[in-house]
């Protein structure tokens, strides 16, 4: 698979570079493969731009357990009666009965034990 080369309108690419379009924008004006668009910027020396979003340079802490059980609590006060019963590990709409079964290897049957 061989190199294609594209020509390049260079004067529309500065354009649309300082512009502040997306990269992927810039490519499809262009005809430029995505992929590809890095060796452009560096081909020509693309200045950096501004980043739209600026990450932050550092995170919240996590939550402490003791900061957890009290949003827990705070969440569940707004429960209605119906949703506790619903959420409620264990209670009667939850039970389970285990049922007992046999195989017979002879007539390969699996039939249940009351």
């Amino acid at each position: 698979m061989g190199s294609q080369i594209v020509e390049l309108d260079v004067p529309t690419l500065l354009r649309l570079w300082a512009a502040g379009l997306p990269q992927g924008e810039i490519c499809d004006q262009l005809g430029i493969r995505y992929g590809s668009f890095h060796i452009v910027k560096r081909r020509y020396k693309l200045p950096p731009r501004a980043r739209a979003k600026q990450r932050p340079t550092q995170s919240e802490p996590d939550p402490t357990a003791e900061e957890i059980a009290e949003r827990a609590a705070q969440v569940r006060t707004r429960w209605s009666p119906a949703e506790r019963a619903r959420r409620r590990i264990g209670g009667p709409s939850r039970r389970v009965t285990l049922r007992e079964y046999q195989f017979d290897r002879r007539s390969f049957a699996v039939t249940a034990l009351d």
